[in-house]
């Protein structure tokens, strides 16, 4: 009987963590087990830092599931800390001062490294493929471990973010540079393949590592019957207020909504619309932000604070929504961003408004090619009046709404799952 070929996938986003990061893992065990297959996913046991932990998915039938937990006195304590809700307002803080000062390596994730050798090494002897994907670093990390073990293994480097190139604003040129390092002598020497989310990104990384690139994007897992029926959908003004849904993280460093709330604030002032003609709707467990907006009196009025809720609530808001609000940053660095949110949104079958990214980046390309939405730079606030202004008419945004199906389904998770399982030997 033919040995089975075995591919390990190493991911620390695994269900229940409520992270995007977590379905493009789960999509390629989920369809790759249907082809004769043996995959085992190498987890880490969750912890309160990795909240939310709702993600309730089903069990994947004949995929084996290493969680490892990665018990240390410090963080014992720093999980029992962080339970007090108190606590939640100061998490991001918390995190952010002991990176600057100490590094990637406060992150408590770098120790699953160490725990998973075990494991790891374990199954490097039997595996014929392992794709570890990115981040925290420690995914990269196990696979290079792996690799190390076993030369024969072929090892496939993830990234759905970018790792030392994406620290340049956190951390100081020389702990940038010590980063660096790392990720040439482990993914640069060791790696057979690099996959990751855009073109833009697979240049900027083949030209880093000198390894062979190839692009895998995001997408959704629904069936095309599902999309097409959301899509049919009559696009209509909406009577009473215009609902603008905003489903993720607010951070006013890089995903920040405070043009849109300009441009509503001027619409107000100029009597085009009133106090309940447009409200966003802001959905997520990291809007910290958005108080601090809403304690402004000119952006109040527009703004509504859900916070977290389980997905399929969030899927469901999505749906209804009149408009859906995407962000991004505009910096050079974001030209390859390709969010799992944009599919989420593009599936939902409402039109996106997406603030603070180009047209011509990997966003604005997606949402042009599909035909559902368009992207307003930092300094568009008056093109933004004048598209809410139209859409509230019935126009804009519900006019330029013309959903490209067949493009559309480039981005369903099993097709991509398929093509990237082409791609390995």
């Amino acid at each position: 009987m033919k040995k089975k070929r075995h591919i390990v996938i190493v991911t620390y986003n695994w269900p229940p963590r409520n992270a995007s990061g977590t379905h493009r893992p789960y999509s390629w065990a989920k369809y790759w087990i249907k082809n004769d297959l043996r995959i085992t996913v190498l987890t880490a046991k969750k912890k309160v830092f990795d909240q939310p932990l709702d993600l309730n998915m089903p069990l994947i039938k004949n995929v084996k599931v290493i969680e490892v937990p990665y018990n240390q006195t410090f963080y014992n304590f720093l999980d029992k800390f962080l339970r007090f809700r108190i606590m939640n307002t100061f998490k991001k803080k918390i995190k952010n001062f002991f990176l600057k000062k100490l590094g990637s390596r406060i992150d408590p994730r770098y120790l699953w490294r160490k725990k998973a050798n075990y494991y790891a090494l374990k199954l490097s002897k039997d595996a014929d493929i392992v794709v570890s994907t990115f981040g925290p670093s420690a995914s990269h990390l196990i696979g290079y471990d792996m690799k190390k073990f076993n030369p024969k293994l072929f090892w496939v480097a993830d990234y759905r973010d970018l790792w030392s190139q994406g620290y340049n604003n956190i951390f100081s040129k020389a702990h940038v540079s010590k980063i660096k390092n790392i990720e040439l002598l482990s993914v640069g020497k060791y790696a057979d393949l690099i996959s990751t989310v855009s073109d833009h990104y697979a240049h900027k990384l083949q030209n880093f590592l000198g390894v062979k690139t190839i692009k895998v994007t995001n997408g959704f897992d629904l069936e095309k019957k599902i999309i097409f029926n959301r899509l049919k959908r009559k696009i209509v003004c909406p009577k009473g207020s215009m609902k603008i849904v905003y489903t993720g993280i607010v951070d006013l460093k890089s995903r920040n909504p405070k043009v849109l709330l300009s441009a509503l604030a001027s619409l107000y002032k100029k009597k085009i619309i009133t106090n309940n003609t447009v409200t966003i709707d802001f959905y997520g467990s990291r809007i910290e932000d958005v108080k601090k907006l809403a304690k402004n009196p000119i952006y109040n009025k527009f703004i509504r604070i859900k916070g977290h809720v389980p997905r399929k609530i969030a899927l469901k808001k999505q749906i209804n929504a009149s408009l859906l609000l995407l962000l991004e940053s505009s910096d050079l660095s974001a030209r390859g961003v390709v969010t799992g949110k944009i599919f989420e949104y593009i599936t939902s079958g409402r039109p996106i408004i997406c603030i603070g990214s180009k047209p011509e980046y990997e966003i604005g390309k997606i949402l042009k090619e599909t035909g559902t939405g368009r992207v307003f730079t930092l300094k568009d606030q008056k093109r933004i009046e004048d598209c809410i202004t139209k859409t509230l008419k019935g126009n804009g945004l519900y006019y330029s709404f013309k959903p490209n199906i067949k493009n559309i389904m480039k981005y369903s998770r099993k097709n991509i799952a398929l093509n990237f399982l082409k791609k390995l030997p």
